[in-house]
């Protein structure tokens, strides 16, 4: 399914759920259970979607909604967010490196010529200029933070690549050429995912697309330029 179907069925199931429990049919947590289970959720369908390709959208999403679950339940307070947060941090940042190694190296500056990108800003930003001429797609996460992504440089040999956007309270630039044909498909709540280039300069000779973009986009926004 895509992004967008797959969070409305996730919404639609929470809200009848919470519906439920407000008229007492059914015992079911309140506002922020219902925040704790949808991230969970979302996270869940994150990595299945891509294979466990891109991981670090589904871990954040995974680790937000098992913290706000534990609140509400009692298990940790407070206090126990400021001790445990950025180990957490630290903890999905190092899985997202090492569980997609091919990619490109973490910084706040550079340019790549790798087939796949691998890119985190957390509570930071940068810029990344991507020269491969077999480019294939990725996984970019902004927590807090946000970044330039150049690929007006790139070239796609086999239609279509991917890449798979999560973008939490941060921004996100994705510079392409004109040409490609470019199927957005992220899901953007609170926030935006737009395309602001000149369509009428795309020179696709098929409908197959250039590149795919999808994941989610939270409290946020995805510019595409």
């Amino acid at each position: 399914m895509s992004n967008r179907t797959t969070f409305g069925v996730i919404a639609l199931a929470l809200g009848v759920l919470w519906l439920l429990a407000n008229f007492e049919l059914i015992q079911f947590p309140g506002f922020w259970g219902v925040v704790s289970v949808g991230f969970i959720a979302l996270g869940a369908w994150q990595l299945v979607a891509s294979n466990f390709r891109e991981v670090g959208g589904g871990l954040t999403f995974l680790t937000l909604g098992t913290v706000i679950g534990l609140l509400q339940l009692d298990v940790i307070s407070g206090s126990d967010i400021a001790r445990i947060f950025w180990p957490a941090v630290l903890i999905i940042v190092g899985l997202t490196i090492l569980l997609n190694r091919g990619g490109a190296p973490k910084g706040s500056s550079q340019d790549s010529d790798t087939r796949r990108l691998n890119i985190a800003h957390v509570f930071g930003g940068g810029k990344v200029v991507n020269t491969s001429n077999d480019f294939q797609g990725g996984e970019v996460v902004n927590l807090f933070g946000g970044g330039t992504i150049d690929l007006t440089q790139a070239e796609v040999s086999n239609k279509p690549a991917r890449i798979a956007v999560t973008v939490l309270f941060g921004g996100s630039d994705l510079k392409l050429p004109e040409s490609w044909n470019v199927e957005n498909r992220t899901f953007a709540l609170f926030g935006g995912s737009d395309d602001k280039r000149n369509q009428a300069k795309v020179e696709s000779a098929d409908h197959t697309p250039d590149l795919i973009i999808s994941g989610i986009v939270l409290f946020g926004g995805l510019d595409i330029k």
